[in-house]
């Protein structure tokens, strides 16, 4: 599995697997830009709790975006 590094555009990558934190940490870094994805899926969601990492990246980067600049968001649950 390639890494991203600083400098690769992640339009180079199709499809990228990354848990919450390692998400967090590259758009907090600049590896990864906010705006360069057209979709994000929430594994397991229904765990989020205040201060859980997808509800981190939401409300710090998610809900500051304008519409258009803004990725789609889907929340997977189990039942």
């Amino acid at each position: 599995m390639r890494r991203l590094e600083p400098g690769v555009p992640v339009f180079d990558h199709d499809v990228l697997v990354v848990t919450a934190d390692c998400y967090k940490n590259h758009i907090n870094n600049g590896t990864l830009r906010f705006e360069d994805l057209a979709l994000i899926v929430l594994d397991e969601a229904h765990h989020c709790n205040k201060e859980h990492p997808y509800n981190v990246i939401i409300r710090d980067y998610y809900l500051c975006r304008k519409s258009d600049a803004a990725p789609m968001v889907l929340g997977l649950v189990s039942s």
